[in-house]
């Protein structure tokens, strides 16, 4: 994830990455494009309105954008492991039977693996 104080350099980047630039953005979350680019230049902080919209206009969870814009504690990651915080993004997505089908998946490689180490 990405430190607060980068917020702006990590949306620099995910418009980048999409072709488009700061008045595209700021099309997109309908505020004005001086606002995109204070918020990229780390002049301000982007808001929750912001961060919302943000999120909308990137089609991201608005969770992850709070989180990468500091306004929520970054999610435990083990061994600063960033596959746990794409897994989490990615099960809020599926259905509630999608998502218990996955975690009976991982409870059954978890007792796999712990079998093993008993061995």
């Amino acid at each position: 994830m990405v430190a607060p104080e980068h917020f702006g350099q990590w949306l620099a980047k995910e418009l980048e990455e999409r072709g488009w630039n700061p008045s595209e953005m700021a099309r997109r979350c309908n505020v004005s494009h001086v606002a995109i680019l204070r918020v990229i230049s780390g002049e301000r902080n982007a808001g929750p309105d912001l961060c919302r919209a943000i999120a909308k206009a990137l089609e991201m969870p608005e969770e992850k954008v709070f989180r990468l814009a500091g306004h929520l504690s970054a999610l435990p990651a083990p061994d600063d492991d960033l596959s746990f915080s794409e897994v989490y993004d990615m099960m809020k997505r599926l259905t509630p039977e999608e998502r218990q089908e996955i975690m009976e998946y991982v409870e059954w490689r978890y007792r796999r693996a712990a079998d093993k180490s008993l061995r």
